[in-house]
């Protein structure tokens, strides 16, 4: 080996076979076979060999001190012949087992046998670099030992993928991307490409299988430059392509192995987006070409010098991708099958999915409430969980041919994104007719945003912030739709489609009305209920049957312990709140329901024998997941089906002299007239009672609800105003506006006890206690201690007073102490009222008893 040195330190342990070692210098003395040296040049050039620390063999010249640095790279088992590492002479036969390089005394350099992605070179512990035999048509060398062995982040592709950079070729553009082949790839296979017309822009790609070297296309003509290729292999490279400097280059491991100067830089801008892993053919960047089998470890582009995307490999939510250090985008490929994502390995950066809803094709619909015109523009934020077609079985489902992710048909306004017969998906815009003029679209597993833009007439679809389907919309006039907007199924004609239940995750979903935003849904889990928050008015949405809820995942919004105080029945118990209804009466309750599969159950409401009944809000069996509110009068039933039978939290109204049903959800409130055969001189003889019926003096039909709030009014004055009441034993209800007679706790025969959340009224004003409250402990006993306050945001645990740290959960763990006297053990809840914070306590008392004598007989 012939090593060059500048005012450097070299220390190589060495097996040397058959060969001479020197600094332009001969060495007096042929080493054995085998024999483990270090070899050392310093400043003043004195050259020594030594074996286990012992000098033995040395060269000093003192008459000649080094003036410059090298012009070539310095090799190892050999002598580098150029400044691009691509020719070496006086190869020789060892092994080496380290590599150190000092300058001044300063270690820079520490290289350890080392195993890349399999194959065997030097990796520096200083810099993290990795390098071996460059040279294009090197081998392999051998390497034994426990060598350590690893590979740096990547993102692979099997030939069957292409992941969009979002970027259009044009001047002054740099790109570096650090690849490696996965194997010696087909002719016309691609790392980096975008081809319009036959020209290519930005093109690096394998070019022949019979001669398997790699090659740069650059420019704005097809420019194939045949003096930067070379012999492909699986090795990892690194390509530069310089349009400012007009420079090609390929890297190798640590040496610039191809050059190319004077390169024509880019003049226009590319009509396609550049494709790693394969060459992007079309606008729409879904018709791409020269799929490669590879590994891409970063891929960087700079724009007049600004660095406009910085792709690092990235899993999130368990798809593999690159995460654009830049804009914080995430990228995929346009999988059309789970065995077509991209892999990965090495310590990529991982992250978890943004919040998602997940239909899987049975009934999860959510209703917007929303009733669309042409101005109406809609964004869904989805990516679908299966593309098989119409017949195929999905979690033993048999999809129909036009699943749906949303849409209103046969209305006067047509809106909706689903998949037709030929299961290519679709979107329609439209009054009057039915137009599906350039709007198919390819199947895919990625991450889009599908846009129906009523004021501008167009239909677009966005991957990855890249807008890659464009078409545009019929409209008929300014006309608004007779039926609100489903999400998870297409309305047709009023009647919900329960044949078009899609598989899907939706991620977020926004209306805007003639410019102006209107709601902004965003998935979450309210007390825990998967549904969509509306981040305009704070409403939340979800599905009316309970039994099919959409499934939350990803990092999800959550919403607990901001209800308030309710009262919570388990379907076996009701109130009686003792008042009977009049003609002149409104009654308000604020509700949630528990469970909705409660056919013929009421949330409020009286029946009585003959015409003198009132029957307030309940679930009728002959209208499933509806809820209703009803009257009777004139021997005639006046019922009124005001919204879907769900679990969002509601306020039921019966008001009698205004002749008027209500049901208001959020900010949105539902009207309907009182039908003229409820006779207004109807009164009611049996009390109204609260989480069911009383009938003749007997409550039935019990309901699993929760209930916040119940007011009663006469000629528009309130009488009744109950609020959530715990005296310390009993759960009930306070009214705060009769203070004669405050407290309601007439339950059913169930015998069950009412359940109280949330911050209520009470001695202590608060729903909020531990379990147990006091207890003995005997030695190596341990107890938990609970802190039952429903509707608490926070909770710490004090002892005697003093906070412990760390004890910030609903329970705690207390064991036995050789302390004498009892402990007091104290819950802190803190609770949010209509955004205000305050906070409430709860003790336990905690006794160590003592261990007492023991005896020892002998």
């Amino acid at each position: 080996s012939v090593i060059a040195f500048a005012e450097s330190c070299l220390q190589a342990k060495l097996d040397i076979q058959d060969m001479l070692v020197g600094v332009s210098t001969s060495m007096e003395k042929i080493l054995p076979k085998d024999m483990p040296v270090t070899v050392k040049a310093a400043a003043e050039c004195t050259v020594a060999l030594a074996q286990n620390g012992t000098r033995i063999w040395e060269c000093t010249r003192t008459e000649y001190t080094f003036s410059n640095t090298s012009k070539f790279p310095l090799g190892l088992c050999a002598a580098i012949g150029n400044q691009y590492g691509t020719s070496a002479d006086r190869k020789c036969k060892m092994r080496v087992y380290g590599l150190k390089i000092y300058e001044s005394d300063v270690l820079i350099h520490d290289f350890v046998p080392y195993l890349q992605a399999g194959w065997p070179g030097l990796r520096d512990t200083k810099t993290g670099r990795f390098v071996s035999d460059d040279r294009v048509d090197a081998f392999a060398p051998a390497y034994g030992g426990n060598i350590e062995s690893g590979d740096d982040p990547f993102i692979a592709s099997d030939g069957h993928s292409v992941v969009n950079t979002r970027y259009f070729p044009q001047p002054k553009t740099k790109i570096e991307v650090d690849f490696a082949l996965a194997e010696d790839n087909g002719q016309g296979t691609a790392i980096l490409s975008e081809i319009a017309s036959g020209k290519p822009s930005v093109h690096l790609y394998v070019q022949n299988a019979a001669e398997k070297y790699l090659a740069v296309g650059f420019g704005d003509s097809w420019n194939v430059h045949n003096d930067i290729r070379f012999t492909s292999g699986v090795r990892r490279r690194k390509a530069i392509i310089d349009g400012p400097n007009g420079t090609l280059a390929f890297v190798t491991g640590a040496t610039t192995n191809k050059i190319k100067t004077g390169v024509a830089d880019i003049e226009r801008t590319g009509p396609y987006p550049v494709g790693m892993f394969a060459c992007i053919t079309n606008a729409a960047s879904d018709l791409y070409s020269m799929e490669s089998k590879s590994k891409i470890y970063s891929c960087r582009i700079w724009i007049d010098g600004t660095l406009a995307h910085d792709y690092k490999p990235c899993v999130k939510g368990g798809v593999a991708g690159f995460k654009d250090l830049v804009d914080g985008a995430f990228v995929m490929s346009e999988a059309k099958t789970e065995d077509e994502r991209l892999s990965y390995g090495g310590d990529v950066i991982v992250e978890p999915d943004d919040g998602y809803l997940e239909a899987s094709g049975i009934n999860q619909v959510i209703d917007t409430g929303y009733k669309c015109t042409t101005k109406t523009r809609i964004e869904a934020d989805f990516a679908l969980t299966t593309i098989k077609s119409k017949g195929e079985v999905v979690d033993g489902k048999t999809l129909s041919n036009n699943t749906a992710l949303f849409g209103v048909w046969g209305d006067k306004v047509n809106l909706g994104f689903y998949n037709n017969a030929a299961h290519t998906h679709s979107w329609m815009g439209q009054t009057n007719e039915t137009d599906w003029t350039d709007s198919k679209f390819k199947d895919s597993l990625a991450r889009r945003t599908v846009v129906i833009d009523g004021p501008a007439a167009k239909r677009m679809l966005i991957t990855e912030g890249f807008t890659n389907k464009v078409a545009s919309m019929k409209w008929g006039g300014n006309l608004s739709g007779q039926y609100s907007l489903p999400i998870f199924t297409l309305r047709n004609a009023g009647s919900i489609r329960s044949d078009f239940y899609p598989f899907v995750k939706l991620y977020g979903f926004r209306i805007y009305e003639d410019g102006v935003l209107q709601k902004n849904l965003v998935p979450c889990v309210k007390s825990g209920i998967p549904g969509l928050r509306d981040a305009v008015s704070g409403d939340f949405l979800t599905s009316g049957d309970g039994a099919y809820r959409p499934t939350a995942g990803g990092n999800v919004e959550q919403i607990d312990g901001e209800e308030g105080a309710y009262i919570e029945s388990d379907g076996t118990q009701a109130v009686s709140t003792g008042y009977c209804m009049k003609n002149t009466s409104r009654v308000e309750a604020d509700f949630r329901l528990l469970d909705d599969m409660w056919d013929g159950s009421v949330v409020f409401g009286a029946n009585a024998s003959g015409e003198n009944r009132v029957l307030g809000c309940y679930l009728n069996g002959d209208f499933k997941h509806k809820l209703l509110l009803g009257l009777y009068g004139s021997a005639k039933w006046a019922v009124q089906n005001v919204g879907s039978n769900d679990l969002q939290r509601h306020t039921a109204v019966i008001d009698a002299p205004n002749r008027q049903f209500c049901l208001i959800s959020g900010s949105t409130t539902n009207t309907f007239a009182i039908p003229n055969n409820y006779s207004s001189a109807t009164t009611a003889t049996d009390p109204l009672a609260l989480f069911g019926c009383i009938a003749n003096g007997s409550i039935s039909r019990q309901t699993h609800a929760r209930l916040y709030a119940f007011r009663i009014y006469e000629d528009g004055e309130l009488k009744h105003h109950y609020l959530p009441y715990w005296n310390g034993e009993e759960a009930g209800f306070y009214d705060v506006a009769a203070p004669d007679d405050p407290v309601k706790l007439k339950f059913g025969d169930s015998g069950h006890p009412l359940k109280i959340g949330g911050c209520g009224w009470g001695e202590e004003n608060a729903a909020f206690y531990t379990a147990p409250r006091d207890t003995n402990l005997h030695e190596g006993q341990t107890v938990t201690l609970e802190a039952f306050a429903p509707g608490a945001v926070a909770y710490q645990w004090y002892c005697d007073g003093e906070p412990i740290e760390g004890a910030t959960g609903q329970t705690l763990d207390v064991s036995w102490s050789k302390s004498k006297e009892p402990a007091v053990y104290t819950a802190r809840a803190t609770f949010s009222r209509f955004g205000v914070p305050f906070t409430r306590d709860a003790s336990a008392t905690v006794t160590s008893l003592p261990k007492g004598m023991i005896l020892t007989l002998r």
